[in-house]
């Protein structure tokens, strides 16, 4: 039996553990000044895009009790993503929700701003600098959420078919999204079982694959999946607040028709805040739901008015309280 000495083993000291982690806390600090004045000259731009006039003159002649409602429901995807990417992370890394929750609502607001994947550069950027993972997570973390999302998307478009009819091209085209995620699932998988073979091992397929640990444990992913689900269906009861909100009475099938259209259409940004894009799609929706054209561009600019508020609100606020927030002191030392 060996005894260990206090020598080999020495406690560290409180006091200089408490100095040391304000440091810590404070390292990127400047960071966030800079991501704010960022923030606010890439929300300008985007303003002067958008028809802001049009938007609130539809949303003023609305019912205020379902537009609440509308935004309320936007804003809850919020918080399922946040618990979404802490599930999707690998065992044993567990951040405060809270630092989670910064990450995600800006990166958020970055994603429905910023064009051509913009937003997913912040969101990787922003998952390094507080310390949540390295480049090599941040990545797998986005690529099994856009995995969790494809399977979302192929449940949307099942339900869309079992209860609306597609257009021709849509029928044509109802089989590359499957492919698609399955091809992306196999990926995943063949990088998260080579890790697993190879736990010591130093290539990029064991190093990048050690963050995958989600896809061996089937409940965990499930409930990740389940979740971009359950934001769908979020989206969907905000589609149908506006509607009733601007006295639009469609069938199911119909304001499942609309999500999809806005869901696809929007699926790779290339304008600032997918504007117009969102648009068009909606009002072709609702078009073939045989929605008359002026209630078509109103519905259009409502929904994405609804979707952007707190997509873009909560994540800029987060972005303005983390470049004034102070840096809290380190405490005394008793005695």
């Amino acid at each position: 039996m060996s005894l260990s000495s206090p020598l080999s083993n020495p406690r560290p000291d409180v006091s200089d553990v408490s100095r040391a982690a304000p440091v810590r806390r404070g390292r990127h600090r400047w960071l966030w000044p800079v991501a704010f004045l960022t923030a606010t000259v890439c929300l300008v731009i985007f303003l002067r895009a958008i028809d802001v006039r049009a938007a609130m003159r539809t949303i003023a002649g609305a019912s205020p009790g379902w537009i609440a409602a509308a935004v309320f429901a936007n804003f809850a995807v919020l918080p399922l993503m946040t618990e979404q990417w802490r599930h999707l992370l690998p065992r044993g890394k567990r951040p405060r929700w809270g630092t989670l929750w910064t990450c995600v609502t800006v990166s958020m607001a970055s994603m429905n701003t910023l064009p051509f994947g913009g937003g997913h550069a912040v969101a990787a950027g922003l998952l390094v600098t507080t310390e949540i993972t390295d480049v090599p997570g941040a990545v797998s973390l986005l690529a099994l959420e856009q995995l969790c999302e494809g399977l979302a998307r192929i449940a949307l478009l099942i339900a869309v078919i079992a209860t609306a009819p597609l257009p021709w091209i849509w029928q044509r085209l109802t089989w590359i999204l499957p492919v698609a995620v399955l091809a992306g699932f196999a990926a995943l998988w063949c990088l998260a079982r080579t890790a697993a073979m190879h736990p010591e091992g130093t290539g990029w397929r064991a190093r990048w694959g050690r963050h995958l640990d989600v896809l061996r444990r089937p409940r965990v992913f499930l409930f990740a999946a389940t979740l971009s689900v359950a934001m769908k269906v979020l989206a969907l009861a905000a589609v149908f607040a506006v509607q009733e909100a601007l006295g639009i009475h469609l069938s199911l099938g119909a304001t499942l028709l609309v999500l999809a259209a806005v869901t696809f259409a929007t699926a790779m940004a290339v304008s600032p805040g997918n504007v117009g894009t969102y648009e068009l799609a909606a009002i072709a929706a609702y078009r073939l739901a045989g929605v008359p054209a002026a209630e078509s561009a109103a519905l259009g600019l409502a929904l994405h008015a609804c979707f952007l508020l707190p997509m873009l609100g909560v994540g800029y606020g987060q972005t303005f309280w983390r470049s004034i927030r102070p840096v809290s002191s380190p405490p005394r030392r008793a005695g």
